[in-house]
């Protein structure tokens, strides 16, 4: 079963999250502690399965006055924890029959599924580390049992940098804090439009399936009928 391959070996992915959260601390000083700890556990909610809430205003905000390391580290840590709260709760909620009998016959899930199943690791760090939407494809990592240990190794590889480069922005730059009130809001506002473009798709979909069921009802109860006159005509 992919979701017993999943859940397999937790050594590994608690070792790289535990490295990257020291790492972070050895990197900052004293008085950077706590920005450093408002951004790592800002960054799991912000990071678990499809969550609204954005990251990179954080960052950038944060790592005005903090080194870039120490943030994309913690930022790269509270990612990893949050990797392990979505193999832990979310890979068994997508695996649920009622669940994935809702995706799995679908045309698209299945060119997705072929395409990842091609550069899943590469892929997992090219989306993690470019501005491409990264969620779709954690699920279909999720959906298709990816290896936990290699799913985190490719979220250090590809986040990372990532962090680093941004954390870099915010230092050198130094966004105003109205900037990235509005950067957030901004974030927030497509990543809310675009849930509820999905739930109207979905609920169309579902409304077109509950119609073409009821036509076939009606037709069989139609080829019903019409059987039963003929056979009432044939008897003597």
């Amino acid at each position: 079963m992919p979701v017993k391959t999943a859940s397999r070996g937790w050594f590994v992915p608690m070792l790289l999250t535990v490295a990257t959260g020291v790492g972070a601390f050895l990197l900052a000083s004293p008085e950077e502690y706590w920005g450093i700890i408002q951004l790592g556990f800002y960054t799991i909610p912000s990071h678990v399965f499809v969550s609204p809430f954005p990251h990179e205003p954080v960052l950038l905000g944060i790592a005005r006055d903090h080194g870039a390391w120490a943030c994309a580290l913690i930022s790269t840590w509270g990612a990893l924890v949050a990797a392990l709260l979505d193999y832990r709760f979310t890979l068994s909620f997508v695996h649920r029959p009622g669940v994935r009998a809702k995706y799995v016959d679908a045309a698209l899930y299945k060119k997705s599924a072929r395409w990842f199943g091609k550069a899943p690791f590469l892929t997992l760090v090219v989306t993690g580390l470019t501005p491409i939407p990264f969620y779709p494809f954690k699920f279909l990592a999720l959906a298709s049992g990816y290896s936990r240990t290699l799913y985190m190794w490719a979220m250090v590889v590809g986040r990372t940098p990532r962090y680093w480069m941004l954390a870099y922005l915010g230092y050198v730059l130094q966004p105003p804090t109205w900037s990235l009130v509005l950067l957030a809001m901004l974030i927030l506002g497509m990543a809310l439009w675009g849930r509820s473009r999905t739930q109207s798709g979905s609920g169309r979909s579902s409304q077109t399936t509950a119609e073409a069921a009821g036509e076939a009802d009606r037709a069989a109860e139609t080829s019903d009928r019409v059987d039963t006159s003929a056979s009432l005509e044939e008897i003597p």
